[in-house]
């Protein structure tokens, strides 16, 4: 596919959500077929590993208990797709579409839990013939489509697209189908009172990728919940129901209510009904529409279609030509195939391999059929054929000893590997090397490698370029804030902060602020009394260190301390209320009532609310912008912003750019740093580490996201790595003898110390001296080295009190929750994570290190907020391990109470951390702004990391994985 970029590539390396599900769909849906002929096949072999008998095993469940589950996941699978195909998407249609194509050939390959690829005899169709256009005329008929009624202009598109021609006219139709939505966003017209109508409109906008609601069809039900009765005789507005159930997602129980009822209609009145609605319905029932391979659809439809009494004989004469063209070239890549495989003479050198060739390449038809897919269609089906000889060298005949040096070779790529091989694997080890640079060779007359790399450097340069003026530009509107109200200026200097090229305008926005401060230290204009304008005002000032009193808010308030009911309409002023009352430190009372107080008023107004405001509402009540990553609420506010009204066109265009410019840095550092960490090969040495590289660097963008930052990310997410992989040593592998001088050596640190460890430790412990020697050859370029020193020291104090906790472990000892505490604080890691934090960045001086070293109360209480957030959030896996020294346990055996009880007092503490925190950072401070943003950085990551008491680090596709895709994968459109 010549429009398929190295991004989308880079995209598909991820496994993105639809990859995954389609993968799933692919598995289980093969397993179900081949399950019993499996079985037959390998009794005489002793335990047999399938899907089905692992499932059998693991839950105690019968063969058909666990096909019914496998028939569960694939279901599940397949609302994912559908989910994945609805916009915004991450790349093109084209590209999905590809995706959705698989999982439709899987569909009916194995329909019936029939294995069609192993016997393909069981899935044979015919084809016309023939060769002419009458292309022309069919556009014309699409044209003159103004002509024609709704229901007219809908069913003539789906007929076009059924007919298997609609590639000839993609815009014309993408115009149409937005032109019908964007006239009628709400289907209000009278026309979408009828079924039929309804359902072909939802099903092409929904498989053409827009999000359109469910509920648009309980027009058709009664006040139960049930669709009428009365539609039972509709039988062409139930069959497309039908057909529009299957583009269904998850939660979307109108469209399962939608399919149980018109199957159940269908499959009563389909014997009674006249061809060709008959054979529709039979069809339908067997195979949906949605579910189907295109082509084979389209084969199928031309023949139901010329029965139709009131057919276009333009489009279905265009449609047979059509096809049969299409046909010929199919049957040309298919020779091309044949003849490649024939020469490679797998069935004589093989034998045991399966001879499926035009298997191969008939599920390439299913995955694109146009002619500009012709050189695609023949790379996917020789790569089919291929995989499908390795498949079988792994599933039918290698032994385990070849099949291990068989699998190095292919790892390394390199026919020099050749020689290591036994005769029958050098056949198809060569003859993957050799496709593979065909394809190479084939795709660089296109130059479609360089043109990647060229197109990144131009845009980069682009916008590097650009962002000059538009930072000018945006200077200036700041400058020129002096002709706004109070109100405009703080909104203003809010949009800059929220759109993340606040970084910019650093002393400029400082220098607005404190002269609002300066020129009104009471807050006594009137403009304060407006709750929006004092909120905001409020926040901005505590964020950036001034101790402002909350007792400002008392306007807003009654007699008895409680806010004006009044203020429950406005509803920006209570978000923005809400936001200011995150800032609070100990003892503001009317602070904690303000945020109980807009809480309860937005909860109860926002589904109600009109967007951007309702999307602002919910995201606020599930993530406070205080206690937020930046870069996350960054990537977040650029889309929000976006859809405002009267929004800064300058200011939206440099945030996008800055962000795109900036993430190109980002990936740049996330390489560098995997390299790393793969030439460390800790995945292969010490398996029993975690593989986090990309969720430790996505770590480091929380805490410092500016590009002056760079040296710094990296060497914190280089130190994230390696603790995590010192932690699992304790945690999951070593012995105490072993730790023990695992320890010491730590302790010592010493390389001369490593003959004392065994073989395991050995890779870990030159790993964690070599990279801070590294620390220290980087530093000494500024004269900074001896920084490093204080990062060594909490390496130590963090792996002193690791064997502590695994003595606890063994011995099956439980401290008293104030010894847990004492040890336990240091093992959150956010003592050494914080000075680690330091170490990049060049304005952090020996004094800022000295001052960390003694633990001040902001560095201690967010040490004491990582710890007891992480002991929330693993309580339940780690008693599941066995450990009983966990901070809950000791807290519940200390005090006498319940599990809810302890993590109440866990969260409590939680609560106290965030205002010590947030007290840490008002004037004055022992330190500058800038390290002091660190650690509140680190907080918020946790809040974030661990939101709804989730370990997000350990299970980071639960938490993480959205915001690592919105930061490091996808860019922003322009």
């Amino acid at each position: 596919m010549k429009c398929a970029n190295k991004e989308e590539f880079e995209w598909l390396a991820k496994n993105p959500k639809i990859l995954e599900a389609n993968l799933t769909l692919c598995r289980v849906i093969d397993d179900l077929a081949t399950y019993e002929v499996y079985i037959a096949s390998n009794k005489d072999r002793g335990q047999i590993v399938t899907g089905i008998e692992c499932y059998m095993r693991d839950h105690g469940v019968s063969t058909e208990e666990a096909m019914e589950k496998f028939q569960e996941m694939a279901e599940i699978a397949w609302k994912d797709l559908n989910e994945g195909i609805i916009r915004p998407t991450p790349v093109s249609m084209k590209i999905l579409t590809r995706i959705l194509n698989l999982a439709r050939i899987m569909g009916v390959i194995y329909k019936h839990n029939q294995d069609g690829y192993t016997h393909p005899e069981k899935i044979a169709g015919k084809y016309a013939q023939g060769i002419e256009t009458l292309k022309e005329q069919s556009r014309i008929i699409l044209s003159a489509s103004s002509r024609r009624t709704l229901a007219e202009k809908l069913d003539l598109i789906d007929i076009v697209e059924r007919l298997g021609i609609a590639y000839h006219f993609e815009k014309q139709i993408d115009d149409m189908l937005d032109q019908f939505y964007k006239a009628d966003p709400n289907f209000e017209a009278h026309e979408y009172n009828d079924l039929q109508t309804l359902s072909v409109q939802f099903r092409l906008l929904r498989q053409h990728g827009y999000n359109i609601s469910p509920k648009l069809f309980s027009r058709f039900q009664d006040a139960k919940g049930k669709f009428n009765e009365s539609l039972s005789n509709d039988i062409k507005g139930l069959l497309n129901l039908y057909e529009a159930s299957h583009v269904r997602t998850h939660g979307e129980d109108i469209l399962e209510e939608a399919l149980a009822f018109s199957t159940a209609h269908l499959e009563s009145a389909a014997p009674h009904l006249k061809s060709p609605l008959s054979k529709q319905v039979k069809h339908a029932l067997e195979q949906s529409l949605h579910k189907s391979i295109p082509r084979v659809e389209t084969r199928y439809f031309i023949s139901i279609y010329e029965e139709e009494e009131q057919k276009n004989d333009v489009l279905l004469q265009f449609a047979k030509l059509d096809f049969n063209l299409l046909q010929m070239l199919h049957k040309q890549e298919l020779s091309e195939v044949s003849r490649w495989w024939k020469d490679l003479d797998f069935v004589t050198t093989l034998p045991y391999a399966r001879d499926r060739a035009v298997e191969c390449y008939f599920w390439t038809m299913g995955v694109y059929a146009e002619p500009q897919y012709s050189q695609a269609r023949v790379m996917l089906a020789k790569t089919i054929a291929m995989i499908s000889i390795v498949d079988d060298t792994f599933d039918a005949y290698g032994i385990v000893k070849e099949l291990e040096i068989y699998t190095d070779a292919i790892q390394r790529w390199d026919i020099s590997q050749i020689d290591r091989l036994p005769d029958y694997m050098k056949i198809s080890y060569k003859a993957l090397l050799d496709l593979y640079n065909d394809y190479e060779m084939e795709l660089s007359k296109d130059g479609r490698s360089d043109v990647v790399h060229y197109a990144k450097e131009r845009i980069a340069g682009k916008y590097a370029q650009e962002i000059d003026t538009l930072k000018e530009q945006s200077r200036v509107i700041l400058s020129a804030s002096s002709r706004r109200t109070l109100a405009e200026k703080l909104d203003l200097i809010d949009i800059v902060e929220r759109l993340g090229i606040a970084y910019h305008f650093e002393k400029q926005i400082d220098d607005m602020l404190d002269q609002f401060y300066k020129a009104d230290p009471n807050f006594e204009a009137h403009e304060y009394n407006d709750l929006q304008t004092l909120s905001v005002q409020f926040r901005l000032l505590r964020q950036h260190g001034y101790n402002i009193s909350p007792k400002l808010f008392s306007r807003f308030q009654d007699a008895k301390g409680k806010f004006n009911e009044s203020l429950s309409n406005d509803i920006k002023g209570l978000l923005n209320l809400y936001e200011a009352s995150h800032v609070r430190t100990h003892g503001e009372d009317i602070l904690e009532e303000a945020l109980a107080f807009s809480t309860a008023h937005l909860e109860s107004a926002a589904p109600h609310l009109k967007s951007p405001l309702s999307k602002q509402v919910t995201h606020a009540l599930e993530q406070s912008l205080h206690k937020s990553i930046p870069r996350v609420e960054t990537r977040y506010f650029i889309s929000i912003y976006e859809e405002e009204e009267h929004k800064n066109d300058v200011l939206i265009r440099f945030a996008k750019l800055d962000f795109n410019l900036l993430q190109m840095l980002h990936k740049q550092e996330l390489s560098e740093v995997s390299r790393w960490w793969k030439d460390l090969d800790f995945v292969t040495t010490l398996p029993y580490a975690r593989d986090r590289a990309v969720e430790c660097y996505f770590w480091t963008m929380g805490v410092y996201a500016e590009p002056q930052y760079s040296q710094a990310r990296v060497m914190l997410a280089k130190t994230i790595a390696m603790i995590s992989i010192v932690d699992d040593t304790f945690d999951a592998y070593g012995i105490v003898k072993e730790l023990e001088i695992y320890t010491d050596a730590i302790q010592r640190w010493d390389i001369s110390q490593i003959d004392r460890l065994p073989d395991y430790m050995k890779i870990s412990y030159k790993a964690l001296l070599d990279l801070y020697n590294d620390y220290e050859m980087e530093l000494s370029k500024d004269g900074r080295s001896d920084v490093v020193h204080y990062a060594k020291e909490r390496m130590k104090e963090i792996v002193r009190n690791y064997f502590v906790e695994a003595k606890w472990f063994i011995e099956g000892y439980m401290p008293p929750v104030s010894e847990y505490l004492s040890n336990a604080l240091a093992t959150s890691t956010y003592y050494l994570l914080t000075t680690t934090s330091y170490l990049g960045m060049k304005s952090a001086n020996k004094e800022d290190f000295e001052w960390l070293a003694k633990n001040p109360k902001i560095l201690e209480a967010n040490v004491t907020l990582c710890r007891v957030i992480d002991d929330i959030a693993t309580y339940e896996v780690e008693k599941g391990r066995g450990q009983i020294a966990t901070g809950i346990e000791c807290y519940m055996r200390d005090y006498g109470v319940s599990t809810e009880e302890a993590m109440e007092k866990f969260q409590e503490m939680a609560e106290t951390a965030w205002k010590d925190v947030n007290e840490g950072i008002l004037r004055p401070t022992p330190v500058s702004t800038e390290i002091l943003t660190r650690i509140l950085n680190l907080a918020r990551i946790i809040d974030v990391t661990y939101k709804h008491n989730q370990d997000g680090y350990t299970h980071p596709e639960k938490v993480l994985k959205p915001h690592i895709i919105a930061l490091l994968v996808d860019s922003i459109e322009i």
